[in-house]
């Protein structure tokens, strides 16, 4: 989106074990920098991947 709109994955350095499954926690930060939006910041334990 040419720099409009951007996003930022950072992987949490512990594991959890939840229910018996291990879980590897992710941050997902994203900003848009053109005022169509504020600055979102989501825990999640799949890894994001943004297709080009």
């Amino acid at each position: 989106m040419g720099g409009r709109k951007v996003w930022l994955l950072a992987h949490l350095p512990h594991e959890y074990i939840i229910a018996g499954e291990k879980i590897s926690p992710y941050l997902v930060f994203s900003n848009s920098h053109d005022g169509s939006g504020a600055i979102k910041v989501a825990i999640t334990p799949i890894r994001v991947v943004i297709p080009t």
